[in-house]
């Protein structure tokens, strides 16, 4: 299966195997694909989420906080694009510019942490569903 495959099915699957999976563990070259996905570079992405990009590019394989916050990146991606009407570009473009009802943070700012991802996740429901924030 490829890395495209594997995140989906892996993102649609129940909790507990997600969590039964980030323990085992997610092949490392996952963290170049989602860079890519959201139009950074791997380095890039490691310091906006506070992970230390040196010690990623020695692994083969990401556990516990690393692989949990390569899934969040990709959940909210998956998220943004929907909203976004499946158009890719336009997420990438959403997740990197300023959002009044985020502070003037840039969304993907905030997706070091649980409870920032959360707040991105408010946004994208509440512009689909067309509540005014």
């Amino acid at each position: 299966m490829d890395i495209a495959a594997t995140l989906e099915t892996l993102t649609h699957s129940e909790p507990l195997s997600q969590i039964a999976r980030i323990r085992r563990g997610l092949p490392a070259r996952m963290w170049a694909f989602v860079a890519s996905l959201i139009g950074m570079g791997k380095h890039e992405l490691a310091e906006l989420l506070k992970l230390n990009p040196r010690t990623l590019q020695r692994r083969t394989t990401l556990h516990g906080e690393e692989a949990e916050r390569l899934l969040r990146v990709y959940r909210i991606f998956e998220e943004a694009t929907a909203m976004c009407g499946d158009d890719q570009d336009a997420a990438r473009h959403w997740l990197n510019s300023p959002a009044v009802a985020l502070g003037g943070h840039r969304p993907i700012e905030l997706l070091d942490t649980e409870i920032g991802a959360a707040q991105v996740l408010n946004v994208i429901r509440a512009v689909t569903w067309g509540i005014y924030l």
